[in-house]
């Protein structure tokens, strides 16, 4: 009986095994799953993330544009007006005089080509 009582309970013991085997087979498949879903979510999660600071990034880059534009518009003006200036009929005549000894010509001193 003893005998009987041994092979019984050997069986006994590799039907748990089995069993255990089983468990530990579908715990891990649970694991790999779990395992597998949260590192989606957390792949989801750090594209929104990285979408946002880009967004913020291309938002600080746009008004930062914005200010160098109105930057160069200004300048632009400003350059306009001293072209003007510089342009000016008396200021031409004031820098031909002083730097080039030039004046406006006297009567006498204009000569007409009547051949044109």
């Amino acid at each position: 009986m003893s005998t009987l009582v041994r092979t019984l309970t050997n069986a006994d013991s590799v039907e748990r095994q089995h069993i255990a085997t089983k468990s530990v087979a579908i715990r891990n498949r649970r694991i790999r799953r779990v395992v597998v879903i949260l590192s989606a979510v957390g792949a989801v999660l750090m594209a929104v993330v990285w979408t946002r600071i880009e967004v913020l990034r291309l938002g600080y880059e746009v008004t930062r544009l914005h200010r160098d534009v109105a930057e160069l518009l200004e300048q632009k003006a400003s350059l306009e007006v001293e072209i003007g200036r510089l342009k000016s009929p008396d200021r031409l005549l004031r820098v031909a005089a002083e730097r080039f000894g030039m004046r406006l010509p006297r009567g006498e001193e204009i000569i007409y080509d009547a051949a044109k």
